[in-house]
């Protein structure tokens, strides 16, 4: 049953204003290059998954520069464009200074999403590679109400997707880790960080980048969580069991009758094209009975097919 659901920070609930691809486009422009907005997002993404320890963003000038700019050069290859080295070390600089003064905005389906899982009784909570002080922004954002605790970088000196920031949150949500998922943007940070300590992990691809991705659930907006029914029935599955003492029995009986009808089939040796018909005729009505008088909670690994 899951207990906790975990969110990454960018582009998972916030985006930065301006966004962070509009920014490097903007960067690029001063220095006279212009660049496809939709391959650098692409760029981002790939560089991401490819060089996670490089995002500009985190640069500072006192750090040796190389990791940042091999991150930057993935980005403007995916963009068809080749820069001298000085100026891939103008553009972080510019990216570096921009970071210090960006802010960010929530998604249109955070709020909704978070109130919804709140009021369903899970624990949430941020995990984030961003060192600064998150408590303050997020009170700013509103999100305070809805966050029951907030796991930085700073706070475990380790980042994404190393296991000790994963194993932090489920320590102070005090869950296990198969009692938990965790929402991130990022393949190699998030979705393998988070797999790493057991944690289901639900790749959120706003931008539609990532179709191949097909060994965990990929959504595009939060209020796909919905459609996995994380928690599809808020009522305690105790209460559920409280308001009807013989459901246990009839959920046997359903049971029972659904293999004595495959047995029958067998056992009669029907033709194949009937016994398939009468089948499906038959099953999925037991089985919709069967969902219907117990599964308050359907986990991720249910809707892969």
């Amino acid at each position: 049953m899951i207990k906790a659901v975990f969110f990454d920070w960018m582009n998972t609930l916030t985006h930065a204003e301006p966004d962070r691809h509009e920014q490097f486009c903007q960067i690029a422009r001063e220095l006279g290059i212009e660049l496809s907005p939709q391959k650098v997002i692409r760029g981002i993404y790939a560089a991401g998954t490819q060089l996670p320890a490089g995002a500009p963003y985190r640069w500072r000038e006192s750090e040796d520069p190389e990791v940042f700019i091999r991150y930057l050069e993935i980005i403007l290859a995916e963009a068809g464009v080749k820069l001298p080295r000085d100026t891939v070390l103008e553009i972080l600089r510019k990216i570096s200074q921009s970071a210090r003064k960006e802010t960010y905005v929530l998604y249109d389906d955070v709020l909704p999403t978070l109130k919804k899982l709140k009021k369903q009784g899970l624990i949430i909570g941020l995990i984030t590679s961003l060192t600064k002080d998150m408590n303050v922004i997020c009170s700013s954002l509103g999100l305070a109400p809805y966050l029951d605790f907030v796991v930085t970088a700073e706070d475990v000196g380790a980042n994404k997707p190393e296991p000790p920031i994963f194993l932090a949150a489920l320590e102070r949500a005090g869950v296990n880790a198969s009692e938990a998922i965790y929402v991130g943007d990022q393949y190699e940070t998030d979705v393998v960080g988070a797999r790493g300590v057991g944690i289901e992990p639900v790749l959120i691809d706003r931008y539609d980048l990532m179709p191949e991705v097909s060994d965990c659930p990929r959504i595009h907006s939060l209020t796909e969580l919905a459609q996995y029914h994380l928690l599809a029935d808020p009522e305690p599955l105790a209460v559920k069991w409280a308001l009807c003492p013989a459901r246990f029995g009839v959920k046997s009986g359903l049971w029972g009758i659904r293999l004595g009808v495959r047995r029958a089939l067998w056992g009669v040796k029907l033709a194949v094209g009937p016994a398939l018909w009468l089948w499906r005729l038959l099953d999925r009505p037991i089985l919709w009975l069967w969902h219907l008088l117990g599964e308050p909670t359907l986990r991720l690994r249910d809707f892969r097919g």
